[in-house]
């Protein structure tokens, strides 16, 4: 490989490293420092996660080129973008460098690229590639069609608007098959795997992984009017300037639930009731506190989600005086027996201070029936089914809890954050299939994308209780209609073939 040194000459020469007079910011040296340090890392994965148009996927593209003039180990290197126009725009940038520059290179700097024994640009057609004599090759390729992509090892890998790529280019096609990664992008809905990927190798001490974040100047030519004029129009706190002009994950667009932040975090150490209600929190839906410091007094509910390939989750609730739920705790694992499944959920309950359930809810039909019945029957893990598994009227009762209420600014349910990793993950991580709200109908089934098994299970859980906008004494109601529910457990039971039994002492379950 090249020194740094080197590299930096070879840029000189094909006009990559330059000084530029800018209209926004005088006259400066490109690449900027932060750039540099882009491309002087020596990490298998280098991500460039920056606001939009700030040049990452050009620098991106220009870090290919010294793997390319490596005359010594010639690679087939490649990149990857959701489609074939935009796998283009880095291919474009690399064939501009090192194909269409060759003669201003030879002429100004003595810099000798032989000429493509192959050349072929036709993004229509799905064919864009580049072979050089010396052996190296440059493909472009569209992710839409996955299986070109598997099978074949690769030098580079460049991913084109990673955030846009779906996690199975990365971890099924890709990452045993390629030397190193080039990930430019700008924070996206779909790229939670991204940020997840970084943050493990951050938390683990792995130094395969480094992020980059470029600033508006690292692009000579970013309009800096129009980011002051959309700062002064929205402020900076709206989601849209967060992500495309700061580049931050927000996760807003096309979300199903986009009123979820899982940031800041309330620290409660004690719960304090204040008028019928909860004090603190200041709107926020995340806390942290262990849930043995929730009153064993508070009634407890529950949703359970069944299956075998697909998760099987089941959440844990508590509900205050005054109507706010707080999950604070989960199971969710897949591919197990369901023995093994009811001695982790009963373990589960020993460890979070569960004496009993008051009511859990699940799907009404399908496989989950008789997974139901076998969980009531065998284990104690008694549930009733959901009167309605409706998507949307489902969603609007779970939104409903997240909305901050008019009379104290606090939302009515509250998640335990450090219990339940899963569910946060995927309330951030849940998008509509169809993410153009033009052409979503009112009425029209609604269709997600994204795992959803722990969303399922809270939306359950949440069937358990009145919506949010309710009096103090329809929740009194409540609780004495489902007294008499519990009464009446044995008949219902019966009703939906189970059978459910409860220890003495209140612990309903196997000793």
């Amino acid at each position: 490989m090249y020194s740094d040194d080197q590299v930096e000459r070879i840029f000189a020469a094909l006009g990559y490293a330059r000084r530029i007079k800018t209209d926004s910011f005088g006259e400066l040296d490109y690449p900027r420092p932060e750039v540099w340090d882009f491309h002087r890392s020596k990490a298998r994965i280098k991500v460039a996660l920056a606001p939009a148009r700030t040049s990452k996927s050009y620098a991106g593209a220009w870090d290919m080129v010294g793997d390319i003039l490596n005359f010594d180990r010639p690679e087939k290197n490649l990149i990857v973008g959701p489609d074939y126009d935009k796998a283009s725009k880095e291919f474009n940038y690399v064939a501009d460098a090192l194909v269409h520059r060759r003669d201003e290179a030879k002429k100004k700097y003595g810099l000798v690229i032989p000429e493509p024994a192959q050349y072929y640009n036709t993004p229509k057609t799905g064919r864009m590639q580049i072979v050089w004599p010396w052996g190296a090759e440059l493909h472009a390729k569209s992710a839409a069609h996955f299986s070109s992509v598997i099978g074949e090892s690769w030098g580079v890998a460049l991913l084109s608007e990673t955030c846009e790529l779906g996690p199975e280019i990365f971890y099924r096609a890709l990452r045993t098959r390629c030397r190193r990664f080039i990930m430019p992008t700008t924070p996206g809905l779909k790229g939670m795997w991204v940020k997840t990927l970084y943050e493990r190798s951050n938390e683990i001490g792995e130094k395969d992984v480094e992020v980059f974040r470029f600033p508006p100047e690292a692009n000579p030519t970013y309009d800096m009017e129009r980011f002051k004029a959309e700062l002064r129009r929205v402020g900076d706190k709206d989601p849209f300037f967060r992500e495309q002009f700061l580049g931050e994950w927000v996760f807003y667009g096309g979300r199903v639930f986009p009123m979820f932040q899982p940031d800041p975090v309330e620290r409660v150490t004690r719960w304090q009731i204040r008028g019928g209600g909860i004090a603190g929190g200041e709107g926020r839906v995340c806390i942290d506190m262990d849930p043995l410091e929730i009153p064993e007094s508070w009634k407890r509910v529950a949703g359970a989600d069944f299956g075998f390939r697909d998760k099987t989750v089941y959440l844990w609730g508590a509900v205050a005086p005054d109507g706010t739920v707080i999950i604070y705790d989960e199971y969710y694992t897949a591919q197990r027996s369901i023995r093994e499944h009811a001695e982790a959920i009963w373990a589960k309950m020993r460890a979070n201070g569960t004496r009993r359930i008051d009511d859990c809810v699940r799907e009404p039909k399908g496989q989950a029936l008789q997974i139901a019945h076998d969980f009531s029957r065998e284990y104690g893990l008694w549930s009733r089914p959901a009167t309605s598994a409706d998507r949307l009227s489902s969603r609007l009762h779970m939104q409903a809890y997240l909305e901050n209420r008019p009379e104290d600014g606090c939302p009515s349910l509250r998640i335990i954050k450090k219990q339940c990793p899963n569910l946060v993950r995927e309330l951030l991580n849940l998008h509509y299939e169809d993410e153009d709200p033009e052409t979503r109908r009112e009425g029209k089934t609604e269709t997600w994308r994204g795992e959803d098994h722990a969303i399922d299970a809270a939306r359950y859980l949440l069937s358990t209780r009145p919506s949010p906008r309710h009096k103090v004494d329809e929740v009194d109601q409540y609780w004495n209609s489902l007294d008499s529910l519990k009464r009446n457990r044995r008949r219902l039971a019966s009703q939906y073939s189970q059978i459910g039994w409860t220890r003495p002492g209140g612990w309903n379950g196997p000793a």
